[in-house]
């Protein structure tokens, strides 16, 4: 659920301010509005001190042993020097690929130097370097005076003896180097030099990452700090805004009372930015990490499907992987890196959700015979009775059987939609909309199952369907002015209802992707063991054939799992829902 906030001002003097943020702070339950374009000259430092020593420590790569700052002078010097360096880098590397590329010329026209081109022009000799086609060059010799140098692949490189600056038409101008190869060679060693002194003190300078990132975090609360000072607005009284959620409201209070603090109370209104933060049971906040990896929150207003994602994920990932055997790798995987790992809360929920993903994949893999794309395995006597015959993933025929259970997955997620949509509306008589949609959604399966896998359209449906229509026409749009609200709501019906088929339709990507999954992974088996195992080499040959081909299907399962398995969730179910997905997080200040 989304938990309900308060929206509240604290009110205290301004030489009080640091001691009321740090009192605030220790409590660690408000969330603080910043203003927008109000910054000092401490949050302005410490940003600007926070951003280098995130640049630096992108630059660098984290080593096993570690130094740490004698202070944070010092702290702030090795930045500014990695800092330095960094661009320093960027820029050598700049001018030895231009270097290079002007060496380059003089392997085309030899050791020329530009001196004597200098003292050539001064003699009342100019000349410009040029390059055309061969056949071109033969219709040139009659208008300049030119000074062949070379023939290369059909093009001529050539010297024009000439005043004038424009360019010849169809011939290419070819700039000469202003200093000699001599020169060149010589910056070149300077910079190799150059180069070769800041990765040595980037290997050395490995050995402060952890340190660097200690700093970071220090330097992160104070910048924290800093911009809550920011939003405390005033000059003899000063005023915190901030948000709560309604559990802790009372801890604030009690602190103002205490303190000696003034505050306001308030409900947010529908023009306050207000943060979200979700509460579930245990089980269902599994699902977070999802959401964190996607920086994805719903609005305050919004609707919490923590648990509804949960459900269908889990069903998406076995139905997209589709691989009893890749749900024993995944299982498999996650123990070893729980074993290996002293994991926080957060990265323990990702744990147990792995293994939920990993269980009903192995579910779905073993009623549907899948075994690492091998038939074989499914057919041993401890494998052969869990199949379900009926959707075989060996038998073509099932194709369509697979197919139905996606559409009715699809109805069933997108009337849940609709359903939550009732029930918020549910002191209202707008509810009946959504009621009305949720029978549209079933009429629509039947006509998707009629299209594309034959199937007949009930006629008790269509009634159901034309009800349907009839409730969203009256009710979705309720008003005083009955025929007003029913033509609002036609205006937007013809397409709703085509994006709803469409919606419906675009279930079938887990019975697509799964298929192609279980293809491919027999395609590599076949390849694999096409000749036979007959002696060392080719066991090797055909192990690894295995483990790169079906490596590579779990690569590409898991994109599809990021890819469809998401997007049903958080466009197609969320779109009925009429989410947004415009929320961000409650971050209190602490």
């Amino acid at each position: 659920m989304i938990v309900p906030m308060k929206k509240i001002w604290v009110l205290t003097a301004c030489k009080e301010k640091e001691h009321a943020l740090g009192l605030l702070r220790n409590e660690g339950v408000l969330h603080i509005e910043m203003p927008r374009g109000i910054t000092s000259g401490d949050s302005e430092k410490l940003g600007e001190q926070f951003k280098k020593i995130n640049d630096v420590l992108q630059f660098l790569s984290e080593t096993g042993e570690m130094k740490n700052f004698k202070n944070r002078s010092g702290m702030i010097e090795f930045v500014d020097k990695i800092q330095q360096d960094i661009d320093r880098e960027k820029n050598l590397i700049k001018h030895k690929d231009e270097i290079l590329r002007s060496l380059g010329w003089f392997d085309v026209w030899g050791d020329v130097d530009p001196k004597d081109i200098g003292v050539l022009k001064k003699e009342g000799i100019p000349l410009r370097l040029y390059s055309c086609n061969i056949k071109f060059f033969d219709e040139l010799t009659d208008k300049y005076d030119l000074i062949k140098i070379f023939e290369k692949d059909k093009i001529v490189y050539f010297f024009v003896i000439t005043e004038k600056t424009d360019n010849i038409e169809g011939c290419e101008f070819i700039e000469m180097p202003k200093v000699s190869r001599v020169t060149f060679e010589n910056e070149l060693t300077e910079i190799i030099r150059e180069l070769k002194e800041i990765e040595i003190f980037k290997e050395q300078a490995k050995y402060y990452f952890t340190s660097l990132k200690e700093w970071a975090g220090v330097i992160a609360r104070e910048l924290e700090f800093a911009k809550a000072k920011d939003a405390m607005a005033g000059e003899e009284v000063v005023v915190l805004k901030g948000f709560v959620p309604v559990y802790d409201i009372e801890r604030v209070k009690l602190l103002a009372l205490r303190e000696g603090w003034g505050y306001v109370q308030a409900d947010p209104t529908d023009d306050d930015n207000v943060p979200t933060l979700t509460k579930n049971h245990k089980w269902i906040s599994i699902i977070n990490p999802v959401f964190t990896f996607m920086q994805t929150f719903p609005g305050y207003k919004e609707f919490d499907i923590s648990l509804w994602f949960l459900i269908f994920f889990s069903i998406f990932f076995a139905m997209l992987i589709g691989d009893a055997g890749y749900g024993v790798v995944f299982a498999t995987l996650t123990f070893i890196a729980q074993c290996l790992t002293k994991p926080n809360k957060d990265v323990f929920k990702g744990f147990i959700l792995m293994y939920i993903l990993a269980g009903t994949t192995i579910v779905w893999g073993a009623v549907t015979g899948t075994w690492f794309g091998a038939k074989e395995i499914a057919m041993l006597p401890g494998f052969r009775v869990l199949v379900v015959e009926s959707i075989n993933s060996f038998i073509d025929s099932n194709r369509n059987n697979v197919m139905y259970i996606c559409f009715i997955i699809g109805a069933i997620h997108l009337t849940i939609a609709h359903l939550m949509k009732a029930v918020s509306k549910i002191n209202t008589i707008n509810f009946l909309g959504d009621i009305g949609w949720a029978c549209v959604i079933w009429w629509l399966f039947f006509v998707v199952c009629n299209l594309i896998l034959g199937g007949v359209v009930p006629v008790w449906s269509t009634y159901m369907g034309i009800a349907g229509v009839g409730l969203i026409l009256i009710f979705s749009n309720f008003q005083k002015n009955m025929f007003k609200g029913m033509l609002l709501a036609l205006a937007d019906l013809p397409l709703s209802i085509i994006g709803a088929f469409s919606d419906i339709v675009s279930y079938i990507r887990l019975f697509a992707v799964g298929a192609a999954s279980v293809a491919m992974a027999s395609t590599f088996n076949s390849m694999a063991l096409a000749n036979g195992v007959n002696n060392i080499l080719a066991g090797f040959i055909a192990a690894l054939v295995l483990f790169l081909g079906h490596g590579l299907n779990i690569v590409l399962g898991l994109m599809a799992v990021l890819v469809h398995g998401i997007r049903l969730n958080m466009l197609e179910f969320s779109g009925h829902l009429d989410m947004q997905w415009s929320g961000h997080e409650y971050k209190p200040f602490k």
